[in-house]
Parts: structure tokens; C-alpha cells; sequence
């Protein structure tokens, strides 16, 4: 049994393509870290582009859930049998697209920041790991009310996230991408937290869409002037 939590109707369709736009900066962010890896060696670009990469992943499988929810007749049967409440419950036998693609979006958004977390934690704890990754899939696979778990886990991922850059940034002299970094996460946490309660009004939902929107863009213009940065350099040498 999954949760579903709808938007606004009039929001129908939009939210994918805010999905679309996000799986776009979120591929653009991957590569790119991840061309930065191939000259610099060093590991945090691998890792940080691989999670963005998990990122763009979990966006697709949204897409897809939303999809399969948008379909013309899986709307108005779903409708049908909606309560006043913002949370609808749908069966098992329900379209195999929507399962997929809600499990893979929750488990491949919480595997993604807990690769930034490794990056920032510096932790190269095996076991702790493997562990971690086996929570990630109990909290995003088999909890019951999936949806309000996995955004309470990214909440508190990103809590934590914020946390190590918080120290990093105003403790020492970071440089300027630092800083974009740490709005970007600071807009990923409120929009995680946005998300939590959208019970209360399902215009919420639109709120935590731009937001968490916004963050990922934060993101493309920090790796960007990253790479504008390194190009400069390397016309100057």
C-alpha cells in the first residue's frame, strides 16, 4: 500500500515539469562534477556528482509516478474514490508504473543526500555505510505513511548536511561556492519541511515544489562559477 499526497488540480501536469526541469539541473550538476573528477582526481567531485546523478534519477522516477497519476482515467478513478482528506490510499494491484516509480523517486532522493552527507562528514566507515543504506530503504520502501517518513528523513539528512557546511562556512574563510552550497541545502531543507505539511492545505505542495526547484538552481550556479572559475584559470596558464 502506498500514500499519495495530491496537488492542487490546477496544479496537475505543472509539477512535472518542474520535475523535468529539476532532472535537467540535476544532470547538468552530475556531469559536470563529475568532468571536474576526471582532471582534478579528487574524490569529493566523483561523489558529490554521482549523488547528483541519483538525484536525477529520483526525478525520473517521479515523473513516471506522475504519469501513471495523470492518466486521464487513473485520476478520475482515484477521485472517485478519494476522501475530504489530503492523503489517498491506493492498493497494491495498482498500476506497477506508480509503485515503482514513488519507491524509486523516495529511495534514490535519501541515497543521494546520503552521499553529500558522507562528503561532508568525511566518514569513510564501511559498515556505518551499509547501514545507513539499509535504513535509507526501510524508511523509503517499507514504512507505513511513506510519504510523511521519507520527507521527516530528508528533513533531518538535510539538518545534518547543513550542519558540517554551517561549520565549514563561518568558521573558516570558505569560498564563495561554499556559501551557495549551504543556501542551496538550506533550500532543500525548507522544502522538505514544506513538504511535511501539505495535510494542512494541498497548496502547500505548489510552495515546496518551487522551493525545492529554487535549491537545485542555487546548485547549478554554484558549480557553474566553479567551472567558469577553473576555465579562467586554465586560459590564463
Amino acid at each position: 500500500m502506498i500514500t499519495l499526497v495530491f496537488s492542487p488540480r490546477w496544479f496537475y501536469g505543472y509539477d512535472i515539469i518542474f520535475e523535468a526541469l529539476a532532472v535537467i539541473v540535476t544532470l547538468i550538476i552530475g556531469l559536470y562534477s563529475l568532468r571536474i573528477y576526471r582532471f582534478s582526481r579528487e574524490r569529493t567531485y566523483k561523489y558529490f556528482g554521482l549523488s547528483f546523478l541519483s538525484f536525477a534519477a529520483a526525478f525520473i522516477g517521479k515523473i513516471a509516478m506522475n504519469f501513471a497519476l495523470y492518466n486521464p482515467s487513473a485520476v478520475k478513478s482515484t477521485l472517485q474514490q478519494a476522501q475530504p482528506a489530503v492523503t489517498q490510499k491506493l492498493l497494491e494491484k495498482s498500476n506497477l508504473v506508480l509503485q515503482a516509480g514513488y519507491d524509486a523517486h523516495r529511495f534514490l532522493f535519501l541515497l543521494a543526500l546520503l552521499g553529500i552527507y558522507w562528503i561532508v562528514s568525511k566518514s569513510d566507515d564501511l559498515e556505518h555505510r551499509w547501514f545507513f543504506v539499509y535504513l535509507i530503504a526501510l524508511a523509503s520502501l517499507f514504512s507505513f505513511n511513506a510519504y510523511f517518513i521519507f520527507h521527516i528523513t530528508a528533513t533531518i539528512m538535510l539538518l545534518f548536511i547543513l550542519k558540517h557546511f554551517h561549520a565549514f562556512c563561518f568558521k573558516r574563510k570558505a569560498p564563495m561556492t561554499t556559501h551557495l552550497n549551504f543556501l542551496a541545502f538550506s533550500l532543500l531543507f525548507l522544502s522538505q519541511l514544506v513538504f511535511i505539511f501539505v495535510f494542512l492545505n494541498n497548496a502547500i505542495y505548489v510552495v515546496a515544489e518551487v522551493v525545492q526547484l529554487l535549491g537545485f538552481i542555487v546548485f547549478l550556479v554554484s558549480i557553474l562559477s566553479l567551472v567558469f572559475r577553473h576555465g579562467k584559470k586554465t586560459h590564463k596558464d
